[in-house]
């Protein structure tokens, strides 16, 4: 009985040939010969090939009908000012960030942090 295939990712930067020390290398190269190795995988495209091929396909904003879905962390969170056209965000953390980091330097330059209750004491007798 052969191991199943890997996932296959569709999507920005996919590339299907790229497991150079994967034991389905071979059967990785036959198929990504047939697919566009482009930095995007249209929709239609990665609906055709979810079809096609027994491998799970994991799209990277390529399609809801891919079988599962990858997306970057930062991406989603918002961590940065550009977001790519597959990004959905679900958050704005890099204002979030950016102001819990100013309150803690002012609080320590002004000598606000740590204070007493932040701070252990040594309790003696």
């Amino acid at each position: 009985m052969s191991a199943p295939m890997p996932p296959a990712f569709l999507g920005q930067s996919s590339r299907m040939n790229a497991l150079e020390t994967n034991r389905y290398t071979e059967a990785w190269r036959s198929f990504g010969a047939t697919v566009p190795c482009g930095l995007l995988v249209a929709a239609d495209l990665a609906d055709e090939i979810t079809r096609a091929v027994d491998a799970p396909t994991i799209g990277i904003g390529a399609s809801p009908q891919c079988d599962g879905q990858f997306l970057v962390t930062d991406d989603m969170l918002g961590l940065f000012d550009w977001t790519p056209k597959f990004v959905r965000r679900y958050g704005n953390l890099r204002e979030t960030i950016s102001q819990a980091v100013q309150g803690y330097a002012r609080d320590v330059r002004s000598g606000d942090f740590p204070g007493t209750a932040e701070l252990y004491t040594l309790k003696i007798g």
